[in-house]
């Protein structure tokens, strides 16, 4: 626990090194706290949904000959779902979840930087995982005027590439770091608190 709130700490210091540990363990603990968001989220939502389904389903079958009721029974199972999401639990879960991740973002960005020196390589790496996003940009600009057989190739093509640069960071995440000082400073101390 130590280290994710050492990310904290270190709010927006992009330079030094950060070790695996340090990293994967944060990277955990953010894991698991969306997690437990998700799940907060789903308990909320999922049973009155499920029971608003069931008894959209039921109307619907009750009234298959009957138009009116159809549309009476699809108006009131659209007002039970925007009724589900403007819940006041759902609201608090959903706003603090976002809130969440507004407050994690840096840190989270900061400790990858850091993490990224420890392996030598420079925090500008981090630019891979944006990769998917320009190449999606490069498919809808060639993507204008070809036939659509050529332009399916292309976006196949274009999305495999994609892949390398995520991949690839997430290789540089997951090497050793460099033994003794690199340009980026010293080895991250485990012991610090």
């Amino acid at each position: 626990m130590r280290y994710y709130f050492r990310a904290f700490k270190k709010y927006a210091d992009f330079s030094g090194r950060a070790s695996r540990k340090e990293f994967w363990l944060f990277q955990l603990f953010n894991f698991l706290i969306a997690t437990a968001f998700s799940i907060a989220l789903m308990v909320l939502l999922y049973t009155p949904l499920v029971q608003a389904t069931i008894d959209f389903g039921l109307a619907v079958e009750a009234a298959a000959e009957n138009a009116e009721a159809v549309v009476s029974a699809q108006s009131a199972y659209l007002d039970e779902i925007v009724r589900m999401f403007t819940n006041l639990p759902v609201l608090i879960v959903a706003l603090v979840s976002m809130l969440y991740s507004l407050v994690i973002f840096i840190p989270s960005l900061a400790i990858t930087v850091r993490r990224l020196h420890d392996s030598g390589k420079s925090g500008a790496c981090y630019i891979l995982t944006f990769t998917p996003y320009i190449a999606s940009i490069i498919i809808m600009i060639l993507g204008i005027g070809l036939p659509t057989d050529i332009a399916a190739a292309a976006t196949v093509g274009v999305n495999f590439i994609s892949l390398i640069g995520p991949i690839l960071l997430f290789v540089f995440l997951v090497l050793k770091g460099t033994d003794g000082e690199n340009k980026y400073g010293s080895i991250p101390d485990e012991s610090s608190k």
